[in-house]
């Protein structure tokens, strides 16, 4: 059974980043491939960024897998809307973060890293980076387990957080043309467009006019299969036309997804 979860979002509605508390658990769901721990194990990430000092620090510690001999941040060079070869949310071979250097024991590790160049937060803050752990057994080379670093954008942006409760939080001033709208955070929960169907999704919807784009993250759990498609509609068009749509994207239960369109959406003047 495929499920189609449909996104109704009415939008009516940078700069340097704030400082931010954060975790993130990895697991072998994450690992593109299948080729991840099928088990019970998993490494609890707790990150945090410094906006004074321009630092990005945290620690880790696994249960369930043995003997950890490295661990990264991966950086994709461009956020992809999904990896189609591999159904996840991140390409399979996106590169070290070599200017982030993570230190390992058997059990866990640790890092700090001071950033000179603002492109390193740049891409954590616009989801392009996941977690890898490594561990000695030769059938998990492509790594073990992997946390996504997903739903950045308003971690990073908006020092009060952004609640799952349907409004909109401006992060900015809109531009002097009075045409564009300001930046802006939208969470809210989903559920099975089936009516006969189990499980919830989560979602946030980041919109940077910087860039022209409209980033929708988030995570699904106890639905009965993976959901295939995401499409997004204006309110006003009664579900006719929608302004954003993917499809065959596999996301799975428990697999935290970031898809990334362009958009410019206009207010009234």
């Amino acid at each position: 059974m495929k499920i189609l979860i449909v996104l109704a979002l009415l939008f009516s509605l940078s700069s340097a980043y704030v400082s931010f508390m954060h975790s993130v658990h990895a697991n072998g769901t994450q690992v593109p491939n299948g080729y991840g721990n099928t088990g019970a194990g998993y490494c609890d990430f707790s990150d945090s960024y410094d906006s004074v000092t321009n630092t990005y620090s945290g620690t880790f510690t696994c249960s369930g897998i043995l003997n950890v001999t490295a661990a990264h941040v991966h950086s994709c060079d461009s956020i992809t809307q999904f990896d189609y070869v591999y159904q996840k949310p991140y390409l399979y071979n996106c590169p070290v973060l070599d200017e982030c250097k993570i230190t390992t024991t058997a059990t866990g590790g640790s890092w700090s890293c001071v950033f000179t160049n603002s492109s390193f937060m740049d891409a954590i803050c616009n989801d392009q980076c996941y977690f890898n752990v490594h561990t000695d057994p030769y059938y998990f080379s492509n790594g073990e387990v992997r946390g996504n670093l997903v739903s950045m954008a308003p971690i990073c942006n908006v020092a009060t957080g952004v609640k799952l409760d349907g409004v909109a939080v401006v992060g900015g001033v809109a531009p002097d043309s009075g045409i564009q709208v300001p930046p802006f955070y939208y969470g809210s929960f989903l559920n099975p467009a089936d009516a006969a169907s189990t499980g919830n999704c989560f979602y946030i919807a980041s919109f940077q006019p910087l860039y022209s784009v409209l980033i929708i993250s988030g995570c699904c759990w106890g639905l009965p299969d993976d959901v295939y498609s995401v499409e997004a509609f204006q309110a006003s068009d009664n579900y006719q036309t929608d302004f954003y749509s993917s499809y065959s994207l596999s996301i799975q239960n428990d697999l935290p997804f970031s898809l990334r369109f362009p958009w410019m959406p206009t207010k009234l003047l």
